[in-house]
């Protein structure tokens, strides 16, 4: 059996590295890979296989949902999800016709986790 991999793409090294540790307090075996852009994320997913992705709406360098687009091409059976502010409703909007999960922010461990159950 595979290692489950989960990439995180956030360009706030702070919020990636809260997401990592949310997921290891459950899934310590997990196979977890940050990706500081899309550029990187992108790079990633062209060279492994994910089983999850969780990706920021406000990237700096892409939109988050044009990168799950991207991703989802080359990963078409990973889990997704979108991170966004609690009052955003275009990315909510957008995160649900694209058929990803919304995570809230401030990111919350039960909001992370409920990913995994999904599947």
């Amino acid at each position: 059996m595979n290692t489950p991999t989960v990439l995180i793409v956030n360009d706030n090294r702070f919020a990636r590295t809260v997401v990592r540790a949310i997921i290891h307090s459950s899934f310590p075996d997990f196979n977890v890979i940050e990706a500081k852009s899309s550029a990187e994320a992108l790079h990633v997913a062209h060279h492994s296989t994910l089983d999850w992705i969780i990706v920021d709406y406000d990237l700096s360098d892409m939109s988050g949902i044009d990168l799950l687009q991207s991703i989802a091409q080359q990963n078409p059976n990973a889990t997704m999800s979108l991170i966004g502010a609690f009052d955003d409703p275009i990315a909510r909007s957008k995160a649900h016709a694209l058929g990803v999960c919304f995570i809230e922010k401030p990111i919350e461990e039960n909001a992370v986790l409920s990913m995994f159950d999904q599947v």
